[in-house]
């Protein structure tokens, strides 16, 4: 377990540090979503987008399930070491909160059949490129709280 909390505190020292790993990748994916909207389907061919978008989200998809899967088997882990036991229960909140608020994100479809529609998904898309301070205080939350499981399993 003390190897997972230092693998751990390393990816979210360089989330705040660096930002997002899939920045480019997400804005990849836009820019192709775009295109294929203004050239038309028919033109580009559905399967072929579906193609071209599964290649490149891939890794994101990849990334994004193997840091749940090594969250929620840490966390469960962490019930059983953390001897006020809250601190892991509020940060397995924020996580299942995170993942319901991000479902509910990607069912509002943007319009793109108007030219309106297009420019606000290009700057909706551009902007995320940028750092947020929700997305900052989530990461030094998390690597309060990893940093915390570290002073607990050294001290054991």
């Amino acid at each position: 377990m003390l190897f997972w909390t230092i693998i751990l505190i390393t990816i979210y020292l360089i989330l705040l540090v660096r930002g997002s790993f899939f920045t480019n990748t997400i804005i990849k994916l836009g820019e192709l979503t775009l295109k294929a909207n203004e050239q038309g389907l028919e033109y580009y061919g559905e399967g072929r987008l579906k193609n071209e978008l599964g290649k490149i989200g891939m890794p994101m998809l990849f990334y994004g399930l193997g840091m749940l899967i090594v969250q929620l088997f840490y966390l469960i882990n962490a019930l059983s070491v953390d001897y006020l036991k809250y601190p892991t229960i509020i940060i397995m909140i924020i996580i299942m909160s995170g993942f319901a608020i991000g479902a509910k994100k990607t069912k509002n479809k943007d319009d793109l059949t108007t030219e309106k529609g297009r420019q606000n998904y290009r700057t909706k898309l551009y902007k995320q490129s940028s750092r947020k301070f929700k997305s900052t205080m989530t990461q030094i939350i998390y690597l309060s709280y990893f940093i915390y499981m570290f002073y607990v399993l050294a001290l054991r």
